[in-house]
């Protein structure tokens, strides 16, 4: 693991101790907590203990979540258009390293293209390109759903013209209770 995230990682253990000492949390919590972690993105590699952070770019249509995973990729690997709803598939972005193990059986594997690179100052994080919440594609909203509960961090991308996005605010705030 590397050493930065095992740093943090024992300082949050530290901190977690510490407030069910102080009766902040009762261990129950903590180890609901461990083990939300432990079954979902830890289930997508294949070597156990070994993943990167998982962050998803998280939208409505057309704000430029694939343009985005685009520019920080430096090359186009996520499809961007004009066209409403453009991205109809999960892009997963990810350092060579790190080897998919078998997908839970809940991921919609034959919607999710993965293209791999090999920039080392990106190796820890692996990152998602989702399809548009709401769009007039149920299938979409289906798709995000499902990789929903294996992400880490979301980045929620918005436009000047769709930063009132009701729909996705009330997805996160039901995914807030079940993921931590």
């Amino acid at each position: 693991m590397n050493q930065l995230f095992e740093q943090q990682h024992q300082q949050l253990e530290r901190w977690s101790a510490s407030a069910v000492a102080e009766g902040w949390l009762a261990t129950r919590d903590i180890d609901r907590l461990r083990e939300i972690e432990r079954q979902q993105a830890e289930a997508i590699f294949s070597r156990k203990g070994q993943r990167p952070l998982i962050v998803a770019f998280f939208g409505g249509t057309g704000v430029g979540k694939s343009t985005l995973l685009n520019r920080l990729a430096g090359e186009s690997i996520a499809r961007t258009g004009v066209e409403r709803p453009t991205s109809h598939e999960v892009t997963l972005y990810l350092h060579g390293d790190y080897r998919l193990g078998e997908f839970p059986a809940d991921l919609p594997v034959d919607e999710t293209r993965i293209a791999y690179h090999s920039d080392d100052r990106r190796r820890l994080i692996a990152w998602l390109d989702m399809p548009d919440f709401d769009s007039v594609e149920e299938h979409h909203r289906e798709l995000v759903q499902a990789w929903l509960p294996y992400v880490d961090w979301i980045i929620y991308v918005v436009s000047p013209g769709r930063y009132q996005d009701d729909i996705g605010w009330r997805i996160v705030q039901h995914r807030g209770g079940k993921h931590s």
